[in-house]
């Protein structure tokens, strides 16, 4: 029987919906966003349908669950009997998501099923879901809610589902009194619950956006309260946009300045005595700053455009004057947006050197009480710091020397910058940064030099804002990230006001890696740029609604503008209306015949259209004009006439007017009138043309226009100096006034491409196109931004019909040469630059284009052939750069077919034509084939400094990964995805897709090695040990995810491979080497495409069976293939596979003589690959030391640490750990039977207990099984 409301089932069904759609919004890479909402709404209706049936709710929670894990189950088994790729892609998606599912039917089912028996968990579950819901929000990384695109989105979504849980509440059941009492506790714990939740989040996301900025919720603003934490985080969310002239992009934009200080708050806003309050807000009008004029200071205009800023958060530079908040456009992309003026100290003026201190003279600027309170210091503080700011400022005697004689004692001391400064032994962050540690971030350097200047009497106060990255700018537009948040020192000079100083340094503390490109482009920084400078003409000043007097006065200059931009339109309307009011000046007549119920009229209407009426027709004018009734038959016998005559008129216009002559009666007034209306007749058509024609010239004199040229040198004019705004102005100006004129495109989208802003300039680019097709210009500035997109075929498609017109350009064909490699149409590249090559004779870049093509086909010979022609002919103009890039390609060629000989001695001679960055990156991939580590490291690290792609990055953090250093590959691979302009890619053998397999496949790398490590280690205490089943727990399931993402992105990948060129090639050898990567989880799957691919690339490079004949023994787990590949396998180039096949082979052989010698070849290969395949080293535990008893308990717990670890003591092992125990400490030894020594670590403490021989035993593992470096 029923007993719950079907309008509460729908609602929350609704809800769970909801909930299970939010998943999605994690796991977008593997999880599809209709997959757990469809699967939990099939759940829910089962139970329902079982339910009706009368079936108990425990069965049907049994038939539900079971039903639930056996239908996929059943399909993937299905899946897996199918050797089809179709099958196989199923199989594979479904497999990564089968946890989800399940999961998702357990949570459906119980849920339901409660629902429909408990009366009680029907009245808990809305607060159940709110809580889930929360929860769902709450993980995020940085405490960001990038779930959403926008913030509008997710209040939404978030509105939607509570409303839902209140609508099911307003549902009740049972007595009215308890719903009441219940509904009103519901909402209280509701509230406190997201209160709570709210608090947490904004307090947590201080340390995790830089210490200093607070998320609040949607939007982010920096708190009024700043205090030291033992460590915190970065992220790149993009804050705001300024725009603000170059000359001024390395000042500093003030939020805030935090004057009032105290030890357990630390630095919080509060005005000193008798200042007026410091602006925070911005005015809804134009309003001017209070300020007092000081010394050396020039005015500066500032615009900020805020996105995840509070929009009434006032930022901007030094003083403030006045402020002038923007009406924008109708967008959802930014929040606010205002203008400000500033007044700033610019430079370093003499009077700034030569000031005196301050003496509380009001007329300095500062007064006796304020400047009190800007060097007030509790005793405490003053007591540690004061020796040191004395002693620092000793020798120095002028107040500007003992400034900057402090700030250089901490920006080239030994303080050190991190965002690491860990936690104070006692609790005092400042005590612990100024005397112990010495590192740490902005607000640690802001709070020590601050509070020493004031220790001396030198007012000075904490600023918070934002600093400007000089190189992100784009048009003197700034992206400002959240990771740009700074805080700094004001310090008080008279006469010149308060000064901006800087005391962070940029040395970096010993591990501390931070990435201060801030690349602009390729994310929302360049989409909103492009929306403000469309949408520039359109900001207005904000006034509540009214009309300012500025802006009245301007009315009709703006009319006059609108004219001038769209007169064509205009002029269009203006010459349709007219033609419409002649024409219907023409039909009056014939509307009025057809019409009009007026007989009269109709008949003398029908007389002026009749040019030669006869003597009957005439008689029906007279009766209609002067007989006392005209009836309608008079109409019809004067519409039958009128026909009839027009149709019989004869030629001869005397006959026809005869009548006329013959009747002297006839009034003269008529005749005249008759004679009229002919003229009027007979000249009408061409004095209404000429009307027209004249009404429609009348505008150009009224709204004269500039002519197209005129525009378009003005802009160039002004692209030259680079005031960018008026260009782009004028050119816009163009493209609305001179609509067909497909150069003001043109220009506009040159001027964006050459500042890196390829979407915007594309489109300007496609919009030329469309008005002239033939322009070469706009078809190769469109392939160009086509390419910079990595819209390889669309870009190859535009360089083609370039070519058609413009067939003399051989870079234009190398450039097509390269697009038909990066698209995979081999065949017909190589048919393209054959052509050019014989119509135009021999280029470098034609042949390195060949070698490319050829490259990818495995032809070696002619790959080989084209490469070498090219570099010759490069030397012999002098090209050293090209011949580089030609010896850097071939060094890869080389590398692909084993020659690595070759492909080290083209290596060098690519650096040697040119230093270029690429031939490093080969060069440390050759080093590191033969693990030479050091060697590698360098090379990479000598790329970075001259390459802005995160190639370098990457092989950084793989080489520090094999090494076992996940810590310092875990900051190259966040650095990596701080790159947010992928342009770079249109200029590298490599797609967006396989960038994205190579971060997910480090992603999963770096989590193996952070499970494997945390695995090994033995908990140190019992709360260690819960945050490590904690980490692991976390780890899985992060391997998990990337390893899923990985998967799919290779299936991404192959499909590149699948279209057919005009030679019928598919690249099956790709194609098949990627399906084999997506499906290695599955290997009966994997194996098939493993064999095609082993086919097809032995019969053209036979030095590749021996890697293959490993992979297939890694996959099949078979001993005899992987004792084949050691034994085949290149001893000096392919370490990293022969160390994978010996760890594979351990676990599957069961030889202790084999399995010894593989552990000593690891050993001395690379230790990193025992926790990595999680190998148990076998040791023996041999203890000394004078002291009996400490040496026996010591080999006791020692022991039972290693067995916990990655070791397995026994009396017969192969190596063995000698311990030297001491009350001072316990050195570690690892030693071989024939007494090679493999490594050596001494323990500072004794194993007094089990925790310190944990201790011990995980530092000794965890430096044991790592390469240093």
């Amino acid at each position: 029987m029923q007993n719950y409301s079907k309008p509460a089932a729908v609602l929350r069904i609704c809800s769970l919906l909801l909930l299970l759609s939010v998943p999605h919004r994690y796991l977008a890479g593997i999880l599809p966003a209709a997959a757990l909402p469809v699967w939990g709404l099939c759940c829910t209706a089962v139970i329902h349908f079982l339910h009706r049936k009368g079936i108990r709710a425990e069965a049907a929670w049994g038939i539900g669950f079971s039903a639930a894990l056996l239908i996929p189950a059943c399909v993937l088994g299905v899946l897996a009997l199918i050797p089809q790729l179709i099958a196989d892609t199923l199989f594979l998606r479904l497999k990564l998501i089968f946890g989800l599912l399940a999961l998702t039917a357990f949570i459906s089912i119980t849920s339901t099923v409660l629902f429909i028996s408990a009366e009680r968990w029907r009245r808990y579950e809305p607060l159940a879901a709110i809580l889930v819901f929360s929860l769902l929000f709450f993980p995020q990384q940085h405490y960001r809610l990038t779930v959403f695109s926008h913030p509008v989105f997710a209040a939404g979504f978030a509105g939607v589902f509570m409303l839902i849980q209140t609508a099911v509440l307003c549902i009740p059941s049972g007595k009215r009194r308890r719903f009441a009492v219940f509904f009103s506790v519901f909402i209280g714990l509701t509230a406190i619950i997201l209160a709570l939740l709210i608090r947490t989040f904004n307090k947590s996301s201080v340390g995790n956006n830089g210490g200093l900025l607070e998320q609040k919720l949607f939007e982010f603003d920096f708190s009024q309260f700043l205090q030291l934490q033992d460590e915190v985080k970065m992220n790149t969310n993009l804050v705001m946009v300024v725009h603000v002239d170059q000359e001024y992009d390395s000042h500093l934009f003030r939020r805030m300045y935090l004057s009032g200080w105290s030890p357990q708050k630390g630095f919080y806003e509060k005005t000193a005595p008798g200042e007026p309050e410091q602006p925070l807000r911005v005015a809804g009008q134009p309003e001017e700053l209070p300020h007092q004029p000081f010394l050396c200071r020039e005015r500066v205009s500032q615009e900020i455009f805020t996105v995840n800023l509070d929009p009434d958060s006032l930022v901007a530079l030094d003083y403030p004057l006045s402020v002038t908040p923007y009406t924008v456009w109708d967008t959802v992309s930014f929040k606010g947006a205002y203008k400000v003026e500033s007044e700033i100290l610019h430079g370093v003026p003499l009077d700034l050197i030569t000031a005196e201190a301050p003496s509380g003279n009001p007329e300095e600027g500062l007064s006796a009480e304020a400047l009190r309170f800007y060097t007030a210091v509790d005793s405490g503080t003053k007591e540690l710091l004061s020796p040191i700011a004395e002693s620092v400022t000793a020798p120095f005697a002028l107040y500007y020397d003992k400034v900057y004689a402090l700030l250089d004692y901490f920006r080239e001391g030994e303080y050190r910058y991190s965002l690491r400064p860990g936690q104070a032994p006692d609790g005092d962050q400042l005590r612990y940064f100024v005397t112990e540690s010495k590192k740490g971030y902005c607000s640690y350097f802001a709070f020590a030099y601050c509070l020493m200047l004031r220790s001396l009497g030198i007012p000075a106060r904490v600023a918070a804002g934002f600093f400007l990255q000089p190189e992100s700018g784009i048009l003197n537009y700034y992206p400002v990230r959240a990771n740009m948040a700074h805080a700094w020192v004001e310090v008080f000079f008279p006469y010149l006001g308060w000064v901006d100083v800087d005391p962070t340094t940029e040395q970096l503390a010993e591990g501390e890696m931070l990435d201060f490109s801030f690349q602009a482009g390729g994310d929302q920084f360049t989409q909103l740029l492009d929306e403000i400078l469309l949408n520039r003409s359109s900001l207005r000043a904000r006034h509540d609604g009214a009309l300012s007097a500025a802006e009245a006065q301007t009315v009709a200059q703006r009319v006059s503008q609108f004219f001038n931009m769209h007169r064509g339109i205009l002029l269009g309307i203006a010459a349709l209306v007219l033609i419409l009011l002649y024409g219907l000046f023409r039909a009056y007549p014939y509307l009025i015949i057809r019409f009009s119920r007026n007989n009269r009229k109709i008949i003398l209407t029908l007389k002026r259209l009749h040019k030669h009426p006869s003597e009957a027709f005439y008689a029906l004018t007279q009766k209609a004009k002067f007989a006392p009734a005209c009836t309608d038959e008079d109409v019809a016998v004067a519409k039958r006439l009128y026909r009839a005559e027009k149709k019989q008129r004869q030629p001869d216009g005397a006959q026809v007017n005869e009548p006329y002559r013959k009747h002297p009666q006839t009034d003269s007034y008529d005749e005249r009138t008759d004679m009229d209306t002919r003229r009027s007749d007979k000249q009408s058509p061409r004095g209404g043309m000429l009307l027209v024609l004249f009404l429609f010239l009348l505008p150009l004199r009224l709204f004269p226009a500039s002519g197209a040229d005129e525009l378009l040198q003005k802009a160039d004019k002004a692209v030259q100096a680079e005031n960018w705004d008026t260009a782009a102005a004028l050119l816009e100006e163009g493209i609305a006034r001179y609509p067909a004129n497909e150069l003001f495109q043109l220009k506009l989208g040159d001027m964006y491409f050459n500042n890196g802003l390829y979407e915007p300039a594309y489109r300007r680019f496609t919009e030329g196109l469309r008005i002239n097709r033939y322009n070469i210009k706009l078809l190769y500035g469109a392939a160009g931004a086509a390419a910079a997109l990595n819209k390889e075929e669309e870009a190859r498609l535009l360089l083609h019909e370039y070519l058609s017109y413009n067939p003399t350009d051989i870079f234009g064909w190398s450039t097509y040469g390269w697009l038909c490699f990066k698209t995979h149409r081999t065949d017909e590249g190589i048919k393209a630059m054959l052509d050019a090559r014989s119509s135009y004779g021999d280029d470098g870049c034609i042949a390195n284009a060949l070698g490319n093509l050829y490259g990818e086909l495995f032809d070696y010979r002619n790959a080989a052939l084209y490469y070498r022609k090219g570099i010759e002919l490069a030397i012999q103009n002098d090209s050293l750069y090209s011949a580089s890039v030609y010896s850097y390609n071939k060094a890869i060629l080389e590398t692909e077919f084993y020659h690595f000989a070759q492909a080290e001695e083209d290596a060098r001679n690519a650096s040697g034509y040119f230093s270029r960055a690429s031939g490093y990156l080969i060069l440390g991939e050759l080093e590191e084939r033969k693990n030479n580590f050091d060697r590698a490291i360098t090379y990479y690290a000598q790329s970075t400094k001259d390459n802005p792609t995160p190639l370098p990055l990457i092989n950084l953090a793989k080489i520090y990964l094999r090494m076992g250093h996940w810590e310092q590959a875990e900051r190259y691979i966040a650095q990596i995805e701080r790159v947010t302009d992928y342009s770079w890619i249109a200029n590298f053998g490599m797609s967006t897709a396989q960038f994205y397999t190579e971060l997910y496949g480090l992603y999963q790398t770096l989590y193996e090695k952070k499970y494997a490590a945390e695995k090994i280690r033995v908990p140190e205490s019992i709360k260690d040990a819960f945050v490590r089943s904690k980490n692991l727990t976390k780890y899985s399931a992060l391997v998990r995810y990337y390893r899923a993402a990985f998967s799919i992105h290779n299936l991404k990948l192959a499909k590149e491979y699948t279209i057919t060129d005009a030679g019928g090639n598919t690249h099956e050898l790709y194609r098949n080497s990627f399906y084999y990567r997506a499906f290695q989880s599955a290997p009966f799957k994997a194996r098939r495409y493993l064999h095609r691919a082993e086919r097809l690339e032995t019969s053209v490079i036979p030095q590749a069976r021996p890697s293959y004949i490993a992979e297939k023994g890694i996959l099949l787990r078979d001993a005899q293939l992987l004792r084949e590949a050691l034994e085949t396998l290149d001893p000096v180039w392919e370490k990293e596979l022969r160390e994978q096949a010996a760890a594979a082979l351990i676990g599957c052989t069961k030889k202790t003589e084999l399995k010894t010698m593989l552990y000593q070849e690891l050993l001395q290969s690379n230790p990193a690959c025992f926790p990595e395949h999680g190998i148990r080293l076998p040791v023996t535990l041999t203890c000394t030391g004078s002291n009996e008893r400490l040496r026996k308990q010591t080999e006791k717990r020692l022991a039972a640490a290693l067995n916990k670890s990655l070791f397995t003591v026994s009396k017969s092992a192969p190596f063995v750990i000698t311990a030297v125990c001491s009350e001072s400490g316990v050195r570690l030894s690892l030693t071989g039977r024939d007494g090679s020594v493999y490594f050596r670590y001494d323990h500072p403490a004794p194993a007094a207990g089990k925790y310190a021989a944990a201790a011990c035993v995980n530092r000794f593992a965890a430096r044991l099984f790592r390469i240093h470096n």
